[in-house]
């Protein structure tokens, strides 16, 4: 959190006066890997984002303690469900193995085993697809001193 609250203030320091900061992050969801052919939705399985918990209540805390201090103002939040796509499911192994914080955990090996045989069993224009959860938040700069 310290680093996340550090982040915060520097942005601060740098934005114009009424300037915004946009949180824009992906939410703990229990994403479905699935796969994806012709129009047909075939669902490989659950997989694991538990690690983004910390991460988000980290953040939370973070951006709590900046608007507690009176360093931003919260004007409105939504969020929406982002669909990412892969050509195979390696492919989609090697994005979130790199890229989430659990990466190694996140793909339980029955659901990648799924995910293989639903994509060697579809059409040649198969994709691998799963569904996030999105937050965004839009704050504005406070002149605060």
């Amino acid at each position: 959190m310290v680093h996340a609250l550090n982040t915060l203030h520097e942005i601060w320091r740098v934005l114009q006066p009424s300037g915004h900061l946009l949180d824009l992050r992906p939410r703990h969801s229990k994403p479905t890997a699935e796969i994806v052919d012709a129009g047909e939705i075939h669902a490989a399985g659950v997989l694991n984002d538990r690690g983004w918990i910390e991460d988000d209540e980290a953040a939370d805390s973070a951006i709590a303690s900046v608007t507690d201090e009176g360093l931003y103002e919260r004007l409105r939040s939504d969020s929406f469900r982002l669909a990412a796509y892969w050509d195979d499911p390696h492919e989609m192994k090697a994005y979130i193995e790199e890229r989430w914080s659990n990466g190694e955990n996140a793909i339980p090996p029955a659901v990648f085993k799924n995910a293989l045989h639903l994509y060697a069993t579809a059409g040649g224009n198969a994709r691998v697809r799963v569904h996030l959860k999105m937050q965004i938040v839009l704050y504005r700069k406070t002149n605060h001193d």
